[in-house]
């Protein structure tokens, strides 16, 4: 099998795994009842890297600074997240989980460990570990290539 038959290929188990991945947060109910997916999406980047600024969290999933803040507004109607001004520069917006997003944050990444909990099961202990050491790999070039674009 060729490279590019290979990538049509994974591109498709991914598609897979990541659509019933981005269901997996929302299995609790109390989720379902109080939050979006996208806003789930925004505290997860938040809950993964502290304080970010909009512009990093529209980076990050994907979306326009203006679809940005009307989901931050939300979680800051409900009280989930708390946005500050830079000191050094006031067009710089920083948003970070406030104690009921945290909370919150918490019960999503138990529905996204559940879900991997699942995928891992499926496999044999050396095949866990195998799929562990690719993800580590790939996780490392993705950081490092989003390192170099933010030009640290």
């Amino acid at each position: 099998m060729d490279i590019q038959s290979k990538a049509r290929e994974l591109a498709k188990s991914i598609e897979i795994v990541m659509s019933q991945a981005r269901c997996a947060d929302k299995k609790s109910a109390r989720l379902c009842e109080s939050i979006s997916q996208q806003e789930v999406r925004v505290l997860l980047i938040l809950g993964r890297g502290g304080p970010t600024s909009m512009c990093e969290i529209a980076d990050a999933v994907g979306l326009s600074m203006s679809s940005v803040t009307g989901l931050v507004d939300k979680l800051e109607e409900k009280k989930l997240v708390r946005r500050e001004r830079s000191t050094d520069d006031r067009r710089i917006v920083r948003v970070e989980l406030t104690e009921p997003g945290r909370e919150t944050h918490t019960v999503a990444m138990e529905g996204q460990i559940e879900f991997a909990r699942g995928l891992l099961e499926a496999l044999a202990a050396s095949e866990q570990e195998d799929l562990l050491a690719l993800f580590r790999k790939l996780a490392a070039k993705l950081s490092r290539k989003e390192s170099q674009k933010a030009g640290v």
